[in-house]
């Protein structure tokens, strides 16, 4: 949301946007706490907020290129799950709930711009919606990939990012919506129609997660 309101509020200082796992305006008590107290978008979601560093464990250890043998990634995932502060975590969900809603004014956008998402993000149907929000946009969707894609899966999302900003800056024309299975550790991307990728949803919490949830945020 910080790139979406520079875009807007300082256009000239803007060449091309790279927006993932995002969205333009607010989800509200208590979901958007679900997002990040379930484990964001994990393959198995964990409801309470003490068992949020074997969420990402099963995240990282769900990506292809963990299966493919990449040692910096299992380092990082290491690194990641020793040292999460679950608390901390609730405190930045809160905060990112009063963040201002943008949605209204996307239209002003007219940079490329680049949009991310994973099918098992909880945000993904948000990204999506940004597509059609934001004139000329192109999305890339990553299968079976959750919050943090950049994380998550690593070399193709490298891949696609660093297409884009090559195209940005030659000036090459840039657009259209593309999927990339999660077989798959480069950017070749398969184009797929929009409302085709619209139609995805990812897991959604269960009711006794967010009471559950709702219970760890005394905690906080």
């Amino acid at each position: 949301m910080i790139a979406m309101q520079l875009a807007l509020d300082h256009p000239e200082r803007v060449e091309g946007l790279v927006l993932t796992d995002t969205l333009a305006g607010r989800l509200g008590f208590p979901y958007n706490i679900a997002i990040f107290g379930v484990g964001l978008g994990g393959v198995l979601p964990l409801p309470i907020a003490g068992l949020l560093p074997e969420a990402y464990r099963r995240m990282f250890d769900a990506a292809p290129e963990m299966a493919r043998g990449y040692p910096e990634l299992a380092e990082l995932r290491d690194d990641i799950c020793t040292h999460r502060d679950e608390r901390a975590m609730l405190r930045v969900a809160m905060r990112i709930a009063a963040k201002p809603d943008l949605s209204e004014r996307l239209c002003e956008i007219r940079h490329p711009t680049l949009l991310i998402a994973g099918t098992l993000d909880p945000v993904y149907p948000y990204t999506v919606r940004l597509a059609r929000d934001i004139e000329g946009s192109e999305l890339t969707v990553l299968e079976r990939c959750g919050h943090g894609s950049a994380l998550l899966r690593p070399v193709a999302f490298n891949s696609v990012v660093l297409d884009f900003l090559r195209r940005v800056d030659e000036g090459a024309p840039t657009g259209g919506s593309f999927f990339i299975d999660k077989g798959r550790l480069s950017d070749r991307r398969v184009p797929r129609a929009l409302a085709e990728l619209e139609a995805i949803r990812p897991p959604a919490p269960t009711p006794l997660q967010l009471v559950r949830i709702a219970k760890n945020i005394r905690r906080v």
